[in-house]
């Protein structure tokens, strides 16, 4: 947000943050939140190495790739700033078994997945934003409809990853069922959307989105604790 303060100031959905709206200072913010990823990165090197290459891969990708370097200039900007989203749980699996894996790679993607979707959406409700700001968001360049569809398609991805994960005995057919479940509802919302123009539908769409990682997770949190 301390490199976005001058964009945030020009979004309505962002205005209200407290580096544009100016309730906290600029340098406050860069200093108390870079004490905050310094001890965030040092325990994460405390607890194992992969830990706090995981953690320190999510902080660059974050602020240097996404914000920094690609963000105002590419509508991929998301796509690679995704990476930074999935580093979490890479790095809390990685914490527990000590080393990279299938398992975890997979998980990893399911973020990295999920993560550009719920950002697409976002950028299709409030494009008007986002075009204020010119900041080329893959619904900015291509359009709504085409971003849509290309939002079905990793819908599907993240269930094939699932799948896969099943495949290979991670998970059973619980996180399955409860990702399809939730993936013909956000479906059926951004159908109607294409067929009526209605952006209310992909708010909609967007907040089924929103719990849709931490839902599928549960299930499979269950799956390998009660049902093994």
């Amino acid at each position: 947000m301390y490199f976005d303060r001058d964009i945030d100031a020009l979004m309505f959905r962002t205005q209200k943050r407290p580096l544009p709206s100016k309730k906290l200072p600029p340098d406050e913010a860069f200093i108390v939140s870079s004490l905050f990823t310094a001890t965030g990165i040092g325990l994460s090197f405390y607890i194992n190495l992969w830990c706090g290459l995981s953690i320190t891969l999510g902080f660059i990708f974050d602020i240097f790739v996404y914000t920094i370097a690609l963000k105002r200039r590419t509508p991929l900007n998301i796509v690679f700033g995704s990476i930074a989203g999935a580093m979490p749980i890479l790095g809390g699996l990685v914490a527990y078994i000590g080393y990279v894996n299938i398992q975890a790679i997979l998980l990893s993607s399911i973020i990295m997945i999920w993560s550009t979707i719920h950002i697409w959406l976002i950028s299709i409700y409030y494009i008007n934003d986002y075009k204020n700001a010119k900041i080329p968001m893959l619904p900015v360049v291509i359009g709504e409809r085409k971003t849509v569809y290309i939002s079905f398609l990793n819908l599907t991805l993240i269930n094939i990853v699932l799948f896969v994960l099943l495949l290979i005995n991670f998970t059973k057919l619980l996180s399955i069922v409860t990702s399809l479940i939730f993936t013909v509802v956000i479906s059926i919302f951004l159908i109607k959307y294409l067929s009526t123009a209605d952006k209310t539908y992909v708010r909609k769409a967007y907040k089924i989105l929103s719990p849709y990682i931490g839902i599928i997770l549960l299930p499979l949190f269950i799956e390998r604790t009660f049902l093994p």
